[in-house]
């Protein structure tokens, strides 16, 4: 019995891929029948919470063959086994099979401290339902938890739940500012999982994270956003390809509009800015406001016009004039807001004076036009110095002719 309990620490196989000794050592313990598991029992308790490396093999060796041995006697040093992480993970699988009353809070502290490591989290997640765990109590847990990784970890188990309909998502929807990248990760995929139709919270949410920062989260954002408005298979699955449309800036502008007091009408916003600064999408989105028909409310014009960084080719390199049309009509806009925000967005940058000097006769005089409407003394001289400023064209070289006498 002793030597087939030390047997259980090598789980490699041989050269030749038979069986490990650990798989031999196990079948030979099945064999003897259930008198082998107090000894197990004993053996695997002395060895939990000895140093990291001390057994470590060993400790997985026991779990793993009370685990296949299914005895229910195994159920608290399973549960105990989980505040080892040497064999924590083993636990977990193992706990699944062999229930034990109690073993859930120490299944939940054993997620929170692991790193993932392929299907650890899934693993988790599979045995908690096997439990009918309350999505409350994870929740608790996870506003409990103070590590990054933890909570990622957590709040990846909501984001499974939510898939069985068992999360609502509010829930997510509260940890959408969360500083932790890995937990906004968790928090798209819980929204969309949790989505049930249209949701003003969730979507601000999901259009918060669209916006954000870390690219890895916009992805599954935007990702999100799509399949819930186009359908569940909206696009190829390679996460980088689901960037951040006009159309979904656009939607984002109208929820920083529509819902000012909102708690994350602040970051909302501030996300829009960030981007406005940074990508040709926000002008986009912003021309597709200011050009929608009908009209959209008044308040949402202020917000995408403010939104409008100083106009440069850089950002509106498809269609510059299909930006300053619309400009230029809302700067005679019938509310006093919207026509001055128009024409502080036409004046600003240089965008209007690289179309007044185009060689397209027809364009550059529409784009004077525009500017005689709005431009003041400043701009005028501003225009002055852009032009200056410009690169002349290079003269043509003379040939020169040498002639022999």
């Amino acid at each position: 019995m002793s030597d087939l309990i030390e047997h259980l620490e090598y789980w490699r196989t041989g050269e030749d891929g038979g069986e490990s000794l650990r798989d031999e050592a196990i079948a030979a313990l099945k064999a003897r029948g259930p008198k082998v598991v107090p000894v197990l029992v004993k053996r695997l308790e002395g060895l939990l919470g000895t140093p990291p490396g001390h057994r470590h093999e060993l400790k997985g060796g026991l779990v793993e063959a009370l685990h296949r041995l299914g005895d229910r006697r195994a159920g608290p040093v399973l549960t105990a086994s989980l505040a080892d992480d040497a064999c924590a993970w083993g636990a977990a699988l193992a706990l699944k099979d062999i229930h034990h009353q109690g073993a859930v809070p120490a299944l939940l502290d054993a997620l929170a401290r692991a790193v993932p490591n392929g299907s650890m989290v899934g693993d988790y997640l599979d045995t908690l339902r096997s439990y009918q765990v309350s999505p409350a109590k994870v929740e608790n847990r996870f506003h409990a938890e103070v590590s990054p990784q933890g909570r990622a970890n957590l709040m990846e188990v909501l984001a499974g739940l939510a898939a069985d309909g068992a999360v609502d998502a509010s829930t997510f929807a509260r940890a959408a500012g969360d500083p932790t990248r890995e937990v906004r990760w968790a928090v798209a995929d819980g929204l969309l999982a949790s989505w049930r139709g249209p949701d003003p919270d969730a979507e601000e949410a999901l259009l918060l994270l669209a916006l954000d920062e870390e690219e890895s989260v916009s992805w599954r954002a935007v990702r999100a956003l799509e399949k819930i408005r186009n359908g569940p298979d909206t696009g190829d699955g390679i996460l980088p390809h689901y960037l951040l449309t006009p159309s979904i800036y656009a939607s984002a502008i109208r929820q920083a509009a529509t819902r000012q007091e909102s708690e994350r009408a602040p970051a909302l916003v501030a996300g829009l800015e960030r981007v406005a600064r940074t990508q040709p999408v926000a002008t986009q989105g912003i021309r597709e406001v200011i050009t929608r028909v009908p009209e959209p409310p008044v308040v949402e014009l202020y917000v995408a016009l403010e939104l409008l960084p100083p106009l440069k080719a850089r950002l509106t390199r498809d269609d510059p004039m299909g930006l300053l049309r619309p400009l230029h009509t809302l700067s005679s806009h019938a509310d006093a807001g919207v026509a001055r925000r128009a024409k502080a967005a036409l004046r600003s940058g240089n965008l209007l004076f690289s179309q007044m000097v185009r060689e397209d006769g027809a364009l550059a005089e529409e784009a004077t036009g525009i500017f005689e409407a709005v431009a003041g003394a400043n701009d005028r001289a501003r225009f002055e110095r852009y032009a200056e400023s410009r690169p002349q064209p290079p003269r043509p070289k003379r040939r020169l002719l040498f002639w022999r006498r």
